[in-house]
């Protein structure tokens, strides 16, 4: 399993936060999220299904800006 970080604009939002998880929970392949303490970052674990790549491409083409 691997492990990505994400910094989504407006995380700290609880609505942003539904609506992210909401969107990482229909990715074949995520297996766990974890958000940070501070609500500033989103932890994804996932297995081969998915990639780094497709997780971003996904998020970014439902509206969501990510910071690296």
């Amino acid at each position: 399993m691997q492990k990505i970080r994400l910094n989504i604009d407006g995380l700290v939002q609880k609505e942003t936060q539904v609506r992210v998880i909401d969107q990482l929970d229909g990715i074949i392949g995520v297996q766990d999220l974890n958000l940070s303490d501070d609500e500033k970052f989103i932890e994804v674990y996932y297995d081969d299904q998915t990639s780094e790549d497709a997780i971003n491409s996904h998020l970014q083409n439902n509206g969501y800006k990510i910071y690296k």
